[in-house]
This record gives structure tokens, sequence and C-alpha cells, in this order.
């Protein structure tokens, strides 16, 4: 089943993606940087609504400042993480390392050690 696509307001109308698309997520202040392979877009909400709007098992908070799609993380460092098909990286907090492990497993990603 394909998850239903969001309509984010912005200053020029709104963008529809699929939460699948987005690759993540970063606050500007009280506005939200949404980032998909294809494009970028400011919205007029905070990290945490965006967070509530992108509920699902796949998205990941990594740092107070990112919501990252864990389907995109290629690698994991010990305070960012690398996103496939994006030149920039998301910062993961040191409280939040352990935590993204549980994410990618709960997203059915194996991590062999």
């Amino acid at each position: 089943m394909k998850t239903e696509a969001i309509g984010f307001k912005t200053k020029n109308g709104v963008e529809i993606v699929q939460p699948s698309e987005i690759i993540f997520c970063v606050a500007k202040g009280s506005y939200t940087k949404i980032v998909t392979s294809e494009k970028q877009f400011i919205v007029a909400k905070n990290l945490s609504q965006i967070e509530k709007k992108c509920c699902l098992k796949q998205f990941f908070r990594s740092h107070k400042s990112y919501l990252v799609n864990t389907k995109f993380i290629q690698r994991i460092h010990e305070d960012k993480v690398e996103l496939r098909n994006y030149q920039e990286y998301a910062l993961i907090s040191r409280r939040k390392y352990k935590e993204i492990f549980i994410a990618l497993k709960l997203s059915n990603i194996t991590i062999i050690s």
C-alpha cells in the first residue's frame, strides 16, 4: 500500500510529495527546509510539526534540527549521517547515535557487525 502524499504550504503555493521521496528535513528557526532528490522548499512549520505529519517508521529525529528518512542513510559517523542522493550531511547528536541503529532495524535495514 502506497503512503498518501503530503501537501506542504509554501510561499509559492502547495508542494505535494510522497513521504518516501523526502530525504531529510532541517529546522531553520520556526521554518523547516524539506529536501527531496528533485527539489527543496521551505515551509512555515517547525520541525516538530513536520515530524508529526511524517510520522512513519522510516523517519528518525537524528538531532534537534534534523529529521532523516532512514531509507536514504548511506553511512553513519559518530556526529553526522551521509545521505544517498545528497551531498551534505545530516547531524546526529551523541545521545541519538545508538538510537539510529534501532530506527534502521525498524525500517527493515539489517546491520552486520
